[in-house]
C-alpha cells in the first residue's frame, strides 16, 4: 500500500485543483472517497502484518518452546545490534513470516534483506548454498552471522506465484531454466550433507497418517533410490515464493543446499503454490501439464517426477506433525497426487510432444 496508494494520496489535491471540469462539491467527494479507500487499505495491511507476526511467534514457540519465547523477547535488541554492525537502516519485517524473522531495509542506498532465526545450522547451510549457486539465478549473500544472513533484496521482488494460474506453463519453463543452471554447481565444492537415502528415513517412522499413504511413499522411495542418477547440488525448496523477480531476471532465495536429483527439485516446484493448487478446479490438468513440460525440458521420465511429488507431499505432512502445525493443506496435497495415475502422465507427455 505504501508503494501505490500514498503517492496517489499525496497528489490528490494537485490533480483535483487542476481539473476545471469538476465542481468544488465533486472534488471534495472524490478526495474524501480516495482518502477513505487509502485509510482502509492501510488498516488492512496492518492487520495482515499483525496476523503474520502472530503466526510466526506461534511457530517459534511450537518448535523451540522457552528458547523461542526468550529469542522473541530479545528480537528488538538483536535487530539493533545487526543494524549497527552492518550499517543498516529502515528495517521493517516482511509480511509473510513463517520460521525466520525477515526484514527489508537499506545498507546505505542498497536494498537488502536480513534473515534471522534460531536454526543456525540451517542458516549456515543456506549461506554455503548461495555461495555455490552464485550467479545470475541466485540472490547474493552480502554478510553472515551465526544467527543472521544479510542478502541483496530482489527488486521489484514479486514471486513466481504471480504467474499462477494464467501463465503457469511459462512459470514451469522459468523453473527449468533455473534448475539447469543451478545444477551445474560442482558437488565437490559443497560441504558434506546427508545422502538422499538418509534424509528419507523419516518415512520409516510411525506417524498418525493412514497406512496406505505410508506404504506407498516407502515403496516409491525405495524404487527411486534404487534407480537414482548421480546426485547434484540442489536447492531443495524451490517453490514459487522462493523465486523472485530481480530486474529482468528471476533469482532464487532460501536454498537448503543438499545433494539430490533434478526430478526431486522440479517435483517440489510442481507441488506449489500449495493452497492455490489444491483449490484449483482443474488441479489435475495443471499438474499433468507441468510434469509433461518438466519431463521434456529436463529429459526425465514423467513417472519419476510424479513419484517425487507424492513423496514430497508426504514429507511436508510429516514436517507439519513434527512442528505441531496444521498439516491440512499437505494432507489434501498428498491425496491429490495419490489420485494421479502413471497413464495420465504418459498421455499428457505424449500430447505435449504433438
Amino acid at each position: 500500500m505504501k508503494n501505490t496508494a500514498y503517492p496517489i494520496l499525496k497528489n490528490i489535491p494537485k490533480l483535483l485543483i487542476k481539473n476545471e471540469k469538476l465542481t468544488m462539491t465533486k472534488k471534495v467527494l472524490i478526495a474524501l472517497t480516495l482518502f477513505a479507500h487509502c485509510a482502509s487499505a492501510a488498516e488492512e495491511s496492518k492487520t495482515k502484518e499483525k496476523q503474520s507476526m502472530n503466526q510466526f511467534e506461534k511457530n517459534m514457540i511450537a518448535i523451540y518452546g522457552d528458547q523461542g519465547r526468550q529469542w522473541l523477547a530479545d528480537l528488538p535488541v538483536l535487530v539493533e545490534e545487526l543494524a549497527t554492525k552492518w550499517g543498516l537502516s529502515d528495517l521493517k519485517p516482511v509480511g509473510n513470516l513463517t520460521y525466520n524473522y525477515v526484514l527489508s531495509g537499506l545498507r546505505s542506498t542498497q536494498p537488502i534483506i536480513v534473515k534471522m532465526g534460531l536454526d543456525e545450522e540451517g542458516l549456515a547451510r543456506e549461506a554455503r548454498a548461495l555461495i555455490a549457486f552464485k550467479g545470475p539465478f541466485a540472490a547474493e549473500l552480502l554478510g553472515q552471522q551465526p544467527n543472521a544472513l544479510l542478502l541483496e533484496r530482489a527488486i521489484p521482488g514479486h514471486t513466481l506465484q504471480s504467474y499462477f494460474p494464467d501463465r503457469d506453463s511459462e512459470a514451469v519453463h522459468i523453473a527449468c531454466d533455473i534448475i539447469e543452471n543451478l545444477h551445474t554447481a560442482p558437488t565437490a565444492s559443497t560441504p558434506p550433507s546427508r545422502t538422499p537415502a538418509e534424509r528419507l528415513t523419516k518415512l520409516d517412522k510411525e506417524w498418525d497418517i493412514p497406512e496406505h499413504y505410508l506404504q506407498k511413499a516407502r515403496m516409491l522411495r525405495d524404487e527411486l533410490l534404487a534407480t537414482a542418477p548421480a546426485s547434484v547440488f540442489i536447492h531443495k525448496d524451490m517453490h514459487h515464493d522462493n523465486i523472485l523477480k530481480h530486474g529482468d531476471r528471476w533469482v532464487i532465495i532460501d536454498p537448503k543446499g543438499v545433494l539430490g536429483e533434478s526430478a526431486y527439485e522440479i517435483a517440489i516446484f510442481i507441488c506449489s503454490p500449495v493452497r492455490q493448487l489444491i483449490a484449483a478446479p482443474d488441479a489435475h490438468k495443471i499438474i499433468k501439464q507441468r510434469v509433461a513440460i518438466a519431463a521434456e525440458r529436463l529429459s526425465i521420465d514423467p513417472r519419476r517426477i510424479q513419484n517425487w511429488t507424492f513423496i514430497h507431499a508426504m514429507l511436508s505432512w510429516m514436517w507439519c506433525l513434527e512442528d505441531k502445525t496444521d498439516p491440512i493443506e499437505f494432507v489434501q496435497l498428498a491425496k491429490l497426487f495419490d489420485s494421479l495415475t502413471p497413464i495420465d502422465l504418459e498421455t499428457s507427455s505424449a500430447a505435449l510432444q504433438h
